[in-house]
């Protein structure tokens, strides 16, 4: 039922609720907080200690995104040093759209075993989520200060990967009656969770008028899937009751990465590109929804108007492999200090199993009022 899925939902939520305690070098902050690590415009690169909230795909404000984890953070100063930890002892996953929704994302399409004469079934269990002990906590460390006229942090962060893998359980393989072909084949797959640890790098240095930044995540055995290998004569082997070991999991190491350049104009503009880099170092041809090497630019133009009571942001994100993007206008004007009206616009384009591309249909305009207290 269409209506089901497009009607508006009522959402009541806690984004941030915590204490500080200060000392005199050491800060300290419990309870649900956000934590940003990264600095790049409209993509996450290192910024993945908080999970995000895709139910809405990129279509929310990059800062309601992120969702609010409950940790342990602690900040120490050394000098003009600051050393950051943070524990996190519940793993939660991104929140994707409930099917059915125009923002559900599509299972992975290489999935499908195409092999003539046979029909193919995926069969999903719930996702298998980590168990809520110490030992599957999260960790992460930062170091950030400045040095040689540059700002510069230096992350690590051990952590459960934020989107699942899904592992083969089981084949069911049918034939027609009385002899022995495959017709059809039928998948069990349960989505589960793997670690991996992240080493990354961020970096900011003014260049006369401009500001170079960029960031580097060098992912240890990064988990991916891989289209299972069928053949005809595994499939009739199946058939007859053997049932071998299906291995559809693979790890590598895996860097992504970003580099940007800031401009200032007049009247408070501002204009910003970055080029995002993506690779997967032991790649294998059978991974499925990564590409060896993927590359996306951005462009992100800002400015304000009639005394800074008006404002403009046009931020456009083009996926260079697959002729993909979305680019989103929005046009603010402050009707009193508390207060913001707001209209945007978000258009979406390219290949129908993109990550962008197939949200292709689903280009929308907006009227937002904005209270803040």
């Amino acid at each position: 039922d269409e209506s089901q899925t497009t009607m508006p939902q009522q959402e009541f939520g806690i984004r941030e609720l915590y204490v500080d305690l200060y000392f005199d070098k050491l800060d300290l902050r419990f309870g649900k907080q956000q934590v940003i690590w990264g600095k790049a415009d409209g993509v996450f690169i290192n910024d993945i200690v908080n999970p995000l909230d895709l139910r809405y795909f990129l279509m929310q404000d990059f800062d309601d995104i992120r969702q609010g984890s409950v940790m342990i953070k602690a900040k120490a100063f050394i000098n003009s040093w600051g050393l950051e930890g943070l524990f996190i002892p519940k793993f939660e996953s991104w929140q994707f759209a409930e099917p059915g929704s125009p923002w559900e994302f599509y299972r992975p399409a290489g999935m499908v075993i195409e092999l003539d004469s046979v029909n193919s079934v995926l069969k999903w269990s719930e996702q298998d989520m980590p168990e809520s002990t110490l030992k599957n906590g999260e960790l992460g460390i930062k170091l950030s200060g400045f040095a040689f006229g540059t700002d510069l942090s230096f992350l690590l962060l051990n952590s459960f990967q934020d989107s699942p893998i899904s592992q083969i359980d089981s084949v069911k393989v049918l034939i027609s009656g009385g002899v022995a072909i495959p017709q059809a084949i039928e998948l069990f797959l349960t989505p589960h969770f793997e670690r991996t640890t992240m080493f990354g790098f961020n970096f900011s240095r003014p260049v006369g008028g401009l500001v170079v930044r960029g960031e580097i995540g060098y992912f240890d055995d990064y988990h991916f899937n891989l289209q299972p290998a069928f053949t005809p004569e595994l499939l009739q082997q199946i058939s007859m009751g053997f049932i071998p070991e299906l291995n559809n999991v693979m790890t590598s190491d895996y860097v992504q990465a970003m580099v940007g350049l800031d401009i200032s104009g007049p009247m408070g503009s501002s204009i910003s590109t970055q080029y995002i880099r993506k690779q997967v170092l032991d790649y294998n041809a059978l991974i499925l929804n990564n590409e060896e090497i993927e590359e996306m630019f951005s462009l992100l133009v800002s400015g304000t108007f009639w005394n800074e009571e008006g404002s403009a942001r046009s931020l456009t994100l083009y996926d260079n492999n697959h002729d993909s993007g979305l680019s989103r206008l929005i046009l603010g004007y402050k009707i009193a200090d508390a207060v913001l009206l707001e209209a945007g616009v978000d258009i979406l384009w390219g290949e129908s199993e993109s990550f962008i591309g197939q949200f292709a249909d689903n280009d929308n305009a907006y009227l937002k009022i904005i209270y803040s207290f």
